[in-house]
């Protein structure tokens, strides 16, 4: 009877106390609020890179990853003066075989984002590479299985009783061979 009486008290006091009714109600909401409004902003990074004598290939695969624009440049030394001025975020460089990349260092997001969309477009690059030497490869296959079967005899000679036994001469060792195989599997 005694803890009704208390809980009872509580709650009118509770009640009374317009603070403390603001703190329960309206504070979590307002905090959710704000929550919901920092994480759903819209945090795209828009980069623009300049190439110096970087392959079509590459350029055109960095110029289609999505928030990067390509910028070509002639030389190393307007690339920079278009860095220092602000035209661009980043310069990637090939000499040779090798590729050079110089950030502007403004943003963390915009470093990181051109590491990736370069990492990317080599990869694809190296992808379609292979798949074209692939090709090659295959077409060059087929002409020398056509080849090789143009020049074989037209007739093979048949296995004697020895091959049967086991007894494999060099020229049915095939036979035996897969006979073999067939015996243990």
């Amino acid at each position: 009877m005694r803890t009704f009486a208390i809980m009872r008290r509580v709650l009118k006091e509770m009640m009374r106390d317009k603070r403390s009714l603001a703190l329960m109600f309206l504070a979590p909401i307002l905090v959710l609020w704000l929550m919901s409004v920092i994480f759903t902003a819209n945090s795209t990074t828009s980069v623009k890179i300049g190439t110096v004598g970087v392959t079509t290939s590459v350029s055109t695969n960095l110029d289609q990853v999505k928030h990067i624009s390509v910028h070509h440049y002639v030389s190393q030394k307007k690339a920079k003066q278009a860095l220092k001025a602000d035209k661009i975020d980043s310069i990637i460089h090939k000499t040779g075989d090798d590729y050079s990349l110089t950030y502007a260092n403004t943003d963390s997001s915009k470093t990181s984002a051109t590491r990736m969309a370069f990492k990317t477009a080599l990869t694809q690059a190296n992808i379609n590479q292979m798949k074209l030497q692939l090709g090659v490869a295959h077409q060059t296959i087929g002409k020398l299985q056509k080849n090789a079967a143009s020049t074989r005899p037209k007739t093979a000679a048949k296995p004697n009783a020895e091959t049967e036994k086991g007894n494999c001469s060099a020229d049915y060792q095939p036979l035996c061979l897969r006979r073999f195989q067939y015996r243990f599997l």
